[in-house]
């Protein structure tokens, strides 16, 4: 059986196509709940938990600043279409120790300038742990702490009212002192109070203001 030929001339029908029907994906209740517990496990984490590629944030004993172990730099890139992308490149920071300056040495024979920086010494050298370590991991608090802002107010005023105290009533000079500080705590209450009181006042008058007439 000979096959038909073809017509070149014939004009060209294409073939219907049809859109294959939607898929629809449906998720499995174990599945939305395993999703759920994920998400509320991220969102009740640190900042550094839920950005694991910053790092964690240490005491660098280095430079002794307090900074992240790695940085990261975010850096965004467009195609053609206006599509953005972002991409995360860690930074690894290396930390270079910062000496004291001294003093300026100057060679004479040649007038090079040389600074001489204040270095730790080295544990080979018979230097003490405080040297090596430095004072602070030392240091303990002190046994009389310094005053606040209140207390230097007492102590300025006590030494005004010193000088004002009976003599006769309190001959030795501790007393006078233990007075003369009486006073000035109980004047620095009494002005607060009237600061207080003052305020209170002005409140209250500021609300009736601002009531409204039922």
């Amino acid at each position: 059986m000979i096959e038909e030929q073809k017509n070149p001339e014939a004009p060209f029908i294409p073939v219907e196509v049809t859109d294959s029907p939607e898929m629809e994906f449906k998720a499995s209740p174990e599945a939305l709940a395993a999703a759920d517990e994920a998400l509320g496990d991220i969102k009740d984490r640190s900042f550094s938990g839920r950005n694991a590629e910053l790092g964690k944030m240490i005491n660098c004993q280095v430079c002794q600043r307090r900074h992240r172990r790695t940085d990261a730099v975010y850096r965004e890139h467009f195609d053609k279409d206006g599509n953005r992308t972002v991409t995360i490149e860690p930074l690894v920071t290396k930390c270079e120790q910062k000496f004291k300056q001294m003093w300026v040495d100057e060679d004479l024979d040649t007038g090079e300038l040389s600074i001489q920086y204040a270095t730790v010494p080295l544990p080979g050298q018979n230097a003490t742990p405080r040297a090596i370590l430095g004072a602070k991991y030392f240091a303990k608090k002190r046994r009389t702490q310094r005053p606040n802002a209140t207390g230097n107010q007492i102590v300025q005023l006590t030494r005004v009212l010193f000088d004002t105290v009976n003599k006769e009533r309190f001959p030795e000079e501790a007393g006078r002192m233990l007075e003369a500080k009486h006073q000035a705590i109980n004047t620095i209450n009494n002005r607060r109070e009237v600061v207080a009181k003052r305020i209170r006042q002005e409140q209250d008058k500021s609300r009736k203001t601002n009531r409204k007439p039922r």
